[in-house]
């Protein structure tokens, strides 16, 4: 008997009417007693064929999953390059399109200018400059709108699946380059339409410049213009030379006033010389040009008649004079009219101290400071001490008319030049 068995006999000897019952019914009865079996174990083989399948699942949703990142990842880089690049590109366009703009507005006033000059007002050699320049910007102008094509910004959406993702980063890719071209293409156009334009400035400056510069050649061609004529001619040289430094609207409007004034003063000139036409023309502009050679820059108008000032018969000669004081580009002018008899008795001395008389009236525009102008006495006591002292003691100076001067008069007039 075993030891469980000898502890349940004793047991059920000491309970009234207890019996010992054996530990197992049979030979192969259960054991109650018995102890609880160990727990099954998977065989190392099971185990394997569990465990490298899922872990094959695993590695490959993990490289998946990697892939997938990566390729949205770059998917988003390469779209951040082709927005950048074709904002630049956008960028070089849009300031392609002002300069190109600004050259044309520039190429447009050259061409006008030298379409207006039809009197040959700006210098050969400047207006065969301008020419080139104006033909050189025109060519950058049709090159600037050649390169201003806009990049294309339409994207499509963002696939989602890797294997769409590298196709169209791959395009993305592509359009950033071709942004990057076009905008290489723009800032090269920008940059030759700028030069071309610097040199249309520079060539347009120097023709309006010489053509201002040629307005005293223009009054020396036309001496008998009028002065209101010349005077306008100097105003619009002054306003064109002033407005050449840029080729605008202004500077256009500018050399066409300067083209009328020419064409004005022209035909003032030959109106003039008309007026003068017969025996006495050439005395009347010997006359002229000796007293322009005296009045100190002084514009003068010259009128002729028979009878001037009650004078011009039997020997005798008349002169009257207007004058007007100077301001701005105008340094004071007059008119003097003479009598006929000046120009057929030219050069007498009594003639040439008459215009002298006259000549002293015209220079008052620029010295009447020096007297009372207001005074009509005034006026012939400074044109007689005017005459006297130039040297002029003949008849006709103005003293057998108005007396002779104080010598203060005479010397203050000797200032007058």
């Amino acid at each position: 008997m075993d030891e469980q068995s000898a502890a349940a006999a004793a047991h059920a000897a000491a309970v009234p009417g207890g019996h010992a019952l054996p530990g197992r019914f049979g030979s192969r009865g259960p054991d109650l007693g018995a102890a609880p079996r160990a727990k099954r174990r998977l065989r190392p083989g099971v185990l394997l064929a569990w465990v490298l399948p899922t872990a094959a699942i695993m590695i490959g949703a993990v490289a998946f999953t990697v892939l997938q990142v990566d390729a949205s990842r770059g998917y988003d880089s390469a779209l951040s390059g082709a927005r950048s690049a074709e904002e630049q590109a956008a960028h070089a366009q849009s300031e392609l399109k002002s300069g190109a703009d600004e050259l044309a507005t520039a190429a447009d006033v050259a061409s006008a200018i030298l379409a207006a000059d039809t009197a040959g007002v700006l210098p050969a050699d400047s207006r065969s400059a301008l020419q080139a320049a104006d033909d050189q910007a025109q060519t950058r102008i049709k090159d600037a709108h050649a390169a201003a094509s806009s990049p294309s910004t339409a994207h499509s959406p963002k696939p989602f699946w890797m294997w769409d993702l590298g196709p169209a980063t791959a395009h993305l890719q592509t359009q950033r380059t071709d942004a990057a071209t076009q905008r290489k293409r723009a800032d090269d156009a920008l940059r030759d339409a700028r030069a071309a334009g610097a040199a249309l400035l520079a060539a347009g400056t120097a023709a309006l410049d010489g053509a201002a510069t040629n307005a005293p050649a223009v009054e020396q061609a036309n001496v008998s213009a009028r002065t209101g004529d010349v005077i306008a001619l100097r105003q619009a040289a002054q306003d064109m030379a002033a407005g050449a430094r840029h080729l605008d609207a202004g500077a256009q409007g500018a050399f066409t006033a300067y083209v009328a004034a020419v064409g004005a003063v022209q035909a003032s000139n030959a109106s003039k010389l008309a007026e003068k036409a017969g025996p006495l023309y050439d005395r009347r502009l010997e006359v002229e040009a000796w007293a322009r050679s005296i009045a100190g820059g002084v514009l003068l108008d010259f009128d002729w008649g028979p009878i001037v000032n009650g004078f011009g018969d039997n020997g005798s000669a008349g002169g009257l004079t207007s004058w007007y004081g100077g301001h701005g580009v105008d340094p004071g002018h007059a008119t003097i009219t003479l009598s006929d008899s000046v120009a057929e008795l030219w050069p007498d001395d009594r003639m040439q101290a008459l215009v002298t008389h006259e000549v002293g009236h015209a220079i008052s525009a620029k010295c009447s400071s020096m007297f009372d102008w207001r005074s009509r006495d005034a006026n012939e006591a400074w044109a007689t001490a005017w005459a006297i002292s130039r040297g002029q003691t003949a008849d006709g100076n103005g003293v057998s008319l108005y007396g002779t001067p104080p010598q203060s008069l005479i010397d203050t007039a000797a200032t007058c030049r």
